[in-house]
């Protein structure tokens, strides 16, 4: 009769121990889940940032492109160089303003034109004559990440007056 009794204790205990245990392994695995979960939204958030930047980097030389096809003389050089300039879309067409314009009001963009040299081998060089009808563009794009940073990113590339306008 005393060894029922001894086993029957024994037995409570050894229950009580499976749920301890049974309960650790659950709260370790919904904690494993949750920094899971956790990682790959900052890692979806980051590219969702990249993909959208590198789009907005895109459009920003599409714009300079339409400038200079549009009248390079009205659009180009009627602007400062070493300016930088937010794009601005009308609703009709594209405009370059220094006033401020934050897009999705996340991305800060700005395009600026700076002036060209070529040396005596014709090449793009840091001085020289002047390139009459050649200007570098470079095309940023800034914005806060999620824990306050400022990042940025930018494009360069140059652009000619190649329709003469």
């Amino acid at each position: 009769m005393m060894n029922l009794l001894e086993n029957k204790k024994n037995k409570r205990g050894f229950g009580l121990i499976e749920i301890i245990i049974s309960t650790f392994i659950i709260t370790t695995a919904f904690s494993g889940f949750y920094f899971f979960y956790q990682k790959a939204l900052s890692v979806e958030q980051k590219s969702t940032n990249f993909i959208q930047v590198n789009l907005l980097l895109e459009e920003g030389v599409e714009v300079a492109k339409l400038f200079r096809d549009d009248s390079w003389k009205d659009n180009i050089l009627s602007l400062s160089t070493s300016t930088p300039y937010y794009l601005n879309f009308t609703g009709v067409n594209w405009e370059a303003t220094t006033t401020e314009i934050l897009i999705d009001p996340v991305y800060d963009r700005t395009i600026v034109f700076e002036d060209v040299f070529r040396d005596a081998n014709d090449n793009i060089s840091s001085s020289g004559t002047y390139a009459t009808g050649t200007l570098k563009l470079t095309v940023n794009v800034d914005w806060l990440d999620r824990g306050g940073v400022t990042v940025s990113q930018s494009m360069q590339t140059y652009i000619a007056d190649i329709f003469d306008n």
